[in-house]
């Protein structure tokens, strides 16, 4: 009678083995340098994009743009991103936090993850590195064909809107409020670095959603 043992030495040895069993590989000693560039060549191809976004008639183009976008939500009563942030202009602590957020962990969480792929699961570290790259680039295209102004600039308060109203928190004028620059976080859209790196005009698609999901 064969035991389990005799049918594991009988096993093919041209069998595969488990994929959760198999080492994973590891990578060239400086392919890193290769990685370094693609990054480098991601971001010529972004400032090149975001460049045009100072072209005449982007602007325009942009709230054009938001105004259609706005119509649509309305037309089928999806319209409440001014209703949300009315509803949290009053906890100035949980605005700051969550401005702290997006301004960070966007970029740590997504490059973390590429390092930690890269260095513990290279073999994977391609196929996502790919993903995560077709995801932007398509993100680029649409910001060069639909360029779309944010809330903050869609829907602009005139003249100057106090900061903290009667009982602390902000005031909710019929505008939409750019909490960067009332509560603050690490850094504002009129900082120097904010204004050499982003888009004002790439409201759509979001790549904080889009890197977002990668990342999860």
């Amino acid at each position: 009678m064969e035991t389990c043992a005799d049918l594991e030495t009988a096993a093919p040895s041209h069998a595969k083995p488990h994929p959760l069993r198999r080492l994973h590989s590891r990578p060239a000693k400086h392919a890193w340098l290769r990685e370094v560039g693609i990054v480098l060549g991601f971001y010529y191809v972004y400032q090149t994009i975001r460049s045009l976004a100072n072209v005449a008639g982007v602007k325009s183009r942009a709230h054009s743009n938001a105004n259609f976008l706005v119509t649509v939500e309305k037309t089928i009563f999806v319209y409440q991103e001014h209703n949300i942030q009315q509803a949290f202009l009053g906890a100035n602590w949980f605005i700051k936090a969550m401005n702290v957020y997006y301004g960070t962990l966007h970029f740590i969480i997504t490059a973390g993850l590429l390092i930690w792929l890269y260095a513990k699961r290279h073999d994977a570290y391609h196929r996502l590195r790919n993903l995560l790259g077709a995801t932007t680039f398509l993100a680029l295209i649409g910001y060069w064909a639909f360029p779309l102004a944010p809330p903050r600039l869609y829907l602009q308060c005139d003249g100057d809107i106090p900061a903290l109203g009667p009982e602390g928190g902000l005031v909710k004028p019929d505008c939409f409020v750019d909490t960067l620059a009332k509560v603050g976080g690490l850094w504002d859209y009129q900082s120097s670095a904010a204004k050499a790196i982003a888009n004002a005009y790439a409201a759509m698609p979001s790549l904080h959603f889009g890197w977002s999901l990668w990342c999860a």
